[in-house]
């Protein structure tokens, strides 16, 4: 089940992501643009990375009845890291990237052209579901 869920769910996820960078970038210019990926991405990143994924991982160990070994420091410096929140750290890359990107390549403006036809339900249901099948 994992396998057929992942076929599609992160790269839409990473579709809707992307979708919505060239005009934040646009509005808010590539200094705090960054600031504000890196603060609202970041920020669940850092307490995660420090202090939810250790206590996470120490409480379902003790719940196991598993030994952890080690000094506490050991034990801490071992069960820190981003977890689930591997999708932010990619995102804040991703971002960073892009950010770099543009100021090497001076391309201040990105082609906002108005499509004739808008996004639909139909459109993205279908970005999804060949996605799903070349995956």
């Amino acid at each position: 089940m994992l396998l057929v869920n992942q076929a599609f769910f992160m790269g839409m996820f990473f579709l809707i992501s992307g979708f919505f960078v060239p005009g934040s970038y646009e509005r808010k210019g590539p200094k705090a643009f960054l600031r504000d990926r890196l603060l609202r991405l970041g920020a669940p990143l850092v307490a995660f990375y420090f202090v939810l994924s250790p206590i996470a991982t120490i409480a379902g160990g003790l719940a196991a009845r598993q030994s952890l070994g080690g000094s506490w420091w050991e034990v801490y410096l071992n069960t820190i890291g981003a977890g689930p929140l591997w999708f932010a750290e990619a995102l804040i890359a991703f971002t960073a990237g892009y950010a770099i990107w543009r100021q090497v390549s001076k391309n201040s403006a990105v082609r906002t052209e108005k499509t004739t036809e808008p996004l639909t339900y139909a459109k993205v249901g279908l970005f999804v579901v060949v996605l799903g099948v070349v995956t």
